[in-house]
């Protein structure tokens, strides 16, 4: 009670508004962005490619695990790919903020977001019955920077969402062990082609052991082909993950 009469008083005197629109914040509730802006968010709906998450069209409702056409003729190194919502308004608008302009303060928002994801598709829950035994996740794990980017970002956005994320579900990120060795062409200029082979090779396992076994939650902000997922799917392969999960704020359309 304490602490809503101070937040009310300080917004009287110093009323907060949204990082996208006019709006005034509910300091309490809300974290940079407004419930409005939030309800604004396109939600990806079924049907979706059963492996990347593409949202398809309503003939694939009949389909039990649908495929896209990329995902029937590539090999994706990870089991899932879903995101929170679609790379365009004001999800988009919020993410360039995150990313580019330092808005930091918005991983309370973008990460709750994240987490009710999870707990709508079920990847960290523990089942244990008659036909089926599967732990949760393992380890949550961000998709790096390289350090010449790192260094002139001052952070890296998946790694801020990853460790909320962390403390969010209760599971442990691990934070360095998967390293980018590749200081590579941003991947937004280069067509699909171009992308693959732009992150190929691009990263590497510090220590291969501490994932061998492992479900692991690969977290980034953008899915727009999956090169870059796929990538770091396929060295976490390698290294003997049992299965890699990678969720995403946005994903392109």
């Amino acid at each position: 009670m304490t602490k809503r009469i101070f937040w009310g008083l300080f917004n009287l005197i110093f009323p907060a508004e949204c990082s996208l629109c006019p709006n005034p914040l509910e300091t309490i509730k809300e974290h940079y962005i407004c419930s409005d802006c939030i309800k604004k968010i396109t939600p990806l709906d079924l049907p979706w490619c059963d492996k990347c998450g593409k949202p398809l069209s309503p003939s694939f409702n009949q389909i039990q695990q649908p495929l896209c056409r990329q995902c029937r003729t590539m090999k994706k190194y990870f089991t899932s790919a879903r995101a929170v919502g679609a790379y365009e308004g004001v999800l988009k608008k919020a993410i360039w903020l995150f990313k580019y302009e330092g808005k930091t303060g918005l991983q309370d928002t973008l990460g709750h977001l994240m987490a009710d994801r999870i707990s709508h598709l079920g990847w960290a829950d523990k089942v244990e019955s008659s036909s089926l035994s599967r732990e949760g996740i393992d380890i949550i794990i961000p998709v790096p920077l390289h350090k010449t980017r790192l260094k002139a970002r001052g952070y890296n956005q998946s790694d801020i969402l990853a460790v909320f994320m962390g403390k969010k579900l209760g599971i442990p990120v691990s934070r360095n062990n998967l390293k980018r060795i590749k200081a590579t062409v941003t991947q937004a200029s280069l067509k699909r082609s171009q992308r693959i082979k732009n992150i190929h090779n691009a990263f590497c396992i510090k220590q291969p052991d501490k994932f061998s076994g492992k479900r692991i939650l690969l977290i980034d902000d953008v899915f727009t082909t999956g090169a870059t997922s796929n990538e770091c799917s396929r060295i976490l392969k390698q290294a003997g993950s049992s299965d890699i999960f990678v969720l995403t704020l946005a994903r392109g359309l």
